[in-house]
């Protein structure tokens, strides 16, 4: 069985000059459209339009989402999402992360095109990458090393497989790097397989099943809900409390009918007219 990615393309950039996406170019005299390479995807301009699939759009809202909901209403932690770095180091490329968890950030409302971190005065300490189907090679290896001499304190990341046998049968990997001496190390898991997030407070995996990846409150052992999911469950919980109040009202209509069946019955039986 061959494991395919997110989306289980199979074409590749010699049949589509487009394969990895665009960028937009504009002179005085024109504009036109020049092919990215993976190259491009490890420091991108702005504007530029990387090829995805649905399953990684839906995989990075959701890594957003939980981090967010984690540390709302925390102090001295901030989440931003595909937003690219400036590192300002000769040589090192500005990644552009899923998910980053930045300290002491002073201007969170402040609107940003990028992070620079040498005049925000803080850089950070955590970033999540969803593996990209098409740039899987830049997300597991070469950002490895660029997060590693950047400095950040802990890279994980998420990626997803299928056989092409059996598309809908996703199996979750997750991967954790954190920065020891000035160099990567893997991450220690736990019993369950999880790695531990000392800058979150949280565990990082995947469901029993492979099926979806998952972060758990260490301090609570409770999972992280996202918004959308906190709404879903409301739902869900409101249609089962419904459903639940209809039953008990034709449960209590069918006795109250049987009850009036039987007075009927005793009242014959008793000649009571």
């Amino acid at each position: 069985m061959a494991l395919t990615g997110h989306d289980g393309w199979q074409n590749s950039s010699a049949e589509d000059p487009f394969y990895y996406g665009q960028r937009l170019v504009i002179t005085p005299e024109s504009y036109t459209y020049h092919p990215l390479t993976p190259e491009d995807f490890l420091d991108p301009q702005e504007g530029d339009y990387f090829v995805q699939g649905t399953r990684h759009y839906l995989d990075c809202r959701k890594a957003y989402s939980l981090f967010v909901s984690l540390h709302r209403g925390k102090t001295g932690f901030s989440v931003f999402g595909d937003l690219k770095l400036i590192f300002g180091v000769e040589g090192l490329r500005n990644p552009a992360p899923d998910v980053m968890v930045v300290p002491n950030v002073k201007d969170t409302a402040r609107s940003r095109g990028v992070f620079d971190v040498q005049k925000e005065g803080t850089s950070p300490l955590f970033v999540l990458e969803i593996v990209s189907p098409r740039y899987r090679e830049a997300d597991r290896e070469k950002k490895v090393w660029i997060y590693e001499q950047a400095g950040i304190a802990e890279y994980v990341l998420i990626d997803a497989w299928w056989t092409e046998e059996a598309p809908d049968a996703v199996q979750y990997e997750v991967v954790g790097y954190r920065l020891q001496e000035g160099k990567y190390v893997p991450m220690p898991r736990d019993e369950r397989g999880f790695f531990y997030s000392a800058v979150n407070e949280v565990w990082i995996g995947v469901s029993e099943e492979g099926k979806d990846f998952c972060v758990i409150d260490a301090k609570t052992g409770e999972r992280i809900v996202s918004p959308e999911e906190q709404t879903q469950l409301a739902l869900a919980q409101s249609r089962a409390e419904a459903l639940a109040r209809m039953e008990a009202e034709r449960r209590a209509l069918a006795l109250e009918t049987e009850l009036a069946r039987l007075r009927e019955e005793l009242a014959k039986i008793a000649g009571v007219p």
